[in-house]
Order: C-alpha cells, then sequence, then structure tokens
C-alpha cells in the first residue's frame, strides 16, 4: 500500500444560513489513488456538507510514528532524517535521507516520539528538519467494501 495525500476542498452552511468553503488535507494509506479519493469522500457520506477532492498526491514516507491516542486533534509533522549505513559490498558509509510523518499534539512532542521509535535501533537518526504538515487526518484503507445504503 502506498500513502497519498488528498486534497478537499468543502462547503459548509454556517449558522447564519452562508456557506463557508474549507480546506483540508488527509493522508490515505491505499492500493491507489481512486481508491483513496473514495476513502476520503466517504468521510463526507452523511454530513451535509459538499466536498470535493481536488489533488491526490502520492508521498513517501518510511515511517509512520502516530501518538497517543489521548490526543483530540493531533497535528502531523514531517520529519526529514538521516541514518548511516554501511554498503555491505565495498564496505563504505553511507547517509541514507528518510522521511517520517509523526501525529502529536506538539512539535517536542513529535520529536519525542521520533527518537523513541528509534532508540532500539543500532543506527541513531540525524535529524535534517521538522515542518507541520497541512494533514488533519490520516486515513487507513482496510479492503472492506463499504456496504450499499
Amino acid at each position: 500500500m502506498k500513502y497519498y495525500e488528498c486534497k478537499t476542498r468543502v462547503e459548509m452552511a454556517e449558522e447564519n444560513g452562508k456557506t463557508a468553503e474549507k480546506r483540508f488535507s488527509y493522508l490515505v494509506q491505499a492500493d491507489s489513488c481512486k481508491r483513496a479519493e473514495e476513502l476520503v469522500m466517504a468521510e463526507y457520506e452523511h454530513s451535509n456538507a459538499l466536498a470535493k477532492v481536488t489533488d491526490v498526491v502520492g508521498r513517501k514516507f518510511d515511517e509512520l510514528i502516530v501518538g497517543a491516542d489521548d490526543v483530540v486533534e493531533p497535528k502531523f509533522y514531517k520529519i526529514g532524517y538521516t541514518i548511516t549505513t554501511i554498503d555491505e559490498r565495498k564496505g563504505f558509509e553511507f547517509d541514507k535521507k528518510a522521511a517520517a510523518l509523526v501525529a502529536a499534539e506538539k512539535l517536542i512532542d513529535a520529536t519525542a516520539l521520533f527518537f523513541a521509535e528509534f532508540a532500539s535501533s543500532m543506527n541513531a537518526p540525524v535529524l535534517l528538519s521538522v515542518v507541520e504538515t497541512p494533514i488533519v487526518e490520516f486515513i487507513k484503507d482496510t479492503n472492506e467494501e463499504t456496504p450499499d445504503a
């Protein structure tokens, strides 16, 4: 399965009768971009909001780290890092760049979760960057077909 970032445009009715347009990004783990789009649209199936997926982009993450379940609205942080590895054939050390997506309440929590993930690893990662992403939710495809109502 691959990761896809689905950008959506949602029109919602406000209490005063006006409509407000908001944009959201979802990270979806699915087999295809079409399936990712279907999963995002299923999120709005039982709401009165008018939603449209405007863009689907493939994303490459080597790690997906989700923090504690008690966080109500986690933020998603993209962490760029390198790990020094050894080429077995040539015997050279080289730095492999990688990216992780971490869900946490605050940036400091995200970096703590990231380093905790690699605590038992032989190779300690070197942090390159930490950036808050616009992603609001992670959706994982369970490969279950939704029954027609």
